[in-house]
Parts: structure tokens; sequence; C-alpha cells
């Protein structure tokens, strides 16, 4: 199996709106509505994009999943979340 991470391609927003979208159906399914608030659209997904912060991940060269990485957290996390010292993975 060849898992691979990668910064996503500017060509792939469309792809990335329905990750968000399929995964935000899930996360609803079972009652999770991290997600309610957040915007899902074709700007936001070029914005995604746009930052350099999103991935795509693919296995065995097919789309499995995407993951947004910030390297500072202060929603969550506070002021730890601003420290440096980590780095936080959303929408996996």
């Amino acid at each position: 199996m060849s898992v691979e991470i990668r910064e996503i391609r500017t060509t792939e927003a469309p792809e990335l709106l329905d990750i968000w979208q399929e995964a935000h159906a899930f996360k609803l399914s079972h009652g999770d509505v991290a997600w309610v608030t957040k915007e899902l659209s074709p700007d936001e997904a070029q914005a995604a994009i746009t930052r350099g912060d999103t991935y795509m991940i693919t296995v065995d060269e097919k789309t499995a999943g995407s993951l947004v990485l910030d390297w500072s957290d202060e929603r969550i996390w506070g002021e730890r979340g601003l420290d440096s010292k980590a780095g936080y993975i959303h929408r996996l």
C-alpha cells in the first residue's frame, strides 16, 4: 500500500469540496455538528488551497481524504495554541 500526503493542487478545488461535503454529511449523520458554522463552498475550498495549509491524502494513487495543517490554534487551545510547539490537524 502506498500512502502519500502532498500539498493540494489548485486544480483540485472541486475534489476538495466534494471531500468536505461528504465528511460533513457523515458527521451530521452521527450527531456531530462541529462544522455547521463552516462554509463549505467553492470559494472556501479555493481559499484553503491559496493559504497553502491544505493537503491531499492518497492511497495507492486514489484520493482518500484531505487535511488542514495549522501552526497555531488559539480558538481551541487558548494561549497554548500560540506557543509554536505544535501543529494542529483539522478537517481530516
